[in-house]
């Protein structure tokens, strides 16, 4: 729960806070999945702000905590996500200028008026990861660990949805800087 109290802001480090701000994000992004409201702009807005606040954390920490956080698999997997949508394409929209294909697709249960949630295509994410290799070979070892991730969540069966996945990455960095 994000402290409301502006002093109490004052006195977090800025790792927390950047987690805090995280929180923030995943709670807006899986507002905007519906219902009342089903936005997929916003979706695309808040998972992209979600990864950046998210890895950005890794910045704010010592060197223990650092190596802590590269260790977790959840993490290397988020921020190859998150150095995709910032260096390479907006991950969740197919356009003819953008690089890679989307690599979610929306999941809607029973009806319109259900939750339109974003879940992963595995296969393509593995295109992803193949195409930037070639063209970064140096990246090899940290899609590697993507690679090895998306291996695990597909076999958790479908759908895995992003939602779940970024709870888990924020839980895992939330952990790590306590």
């Amino acid at each position: 729960m994000v402290p409301q109290d502006e002093a109490k802001l004052y006195s977090l480090s800025p790792a927390k806070l950047r987690c805090y701000e995280t929180e923030r994000f995943l709670e807006l992004f899986m507002k905007s999945c519906g219902p009342p409201r089903d936005s997929y702009f916003e979706m695309i807005c808040y998972s992209d702000a979600f990864l950046f606040a998210l890895i950005s954390v890794e910045e704010m920490v010592d060197a223990k905590t650092k190596n802590k956080l590269r260790g977790k698999p959840i993490f290397r997997f988020l921020k190859v996500l998150r150095n995709i949508t910032t260096h390479q394409s907006i991950l969740s929209i197919t356009l003819s200028e953008s690089k890679f294909p989307c690599p979610f697709v929306r999941h809607v249960k029973d009806s319109i008026e259900s939750s339109a949630r974003l879940c992963f295509k595995f296969e393509l994410l593995r295109k992803i990861f193949d195409l930037i290799e070639i063209k970064h070979p140096k990246n090899k070892n940290s899609l590697n660990d993507a690679r090895i991730f998306v291996n695990t969540l597909e076999g958790l069966g479908k759908p895995v949805f992003l939602e779940n996945v970024f709870a888990d990455g924020l839980n895992c960095v939330s952990a790590a800087i306590t």
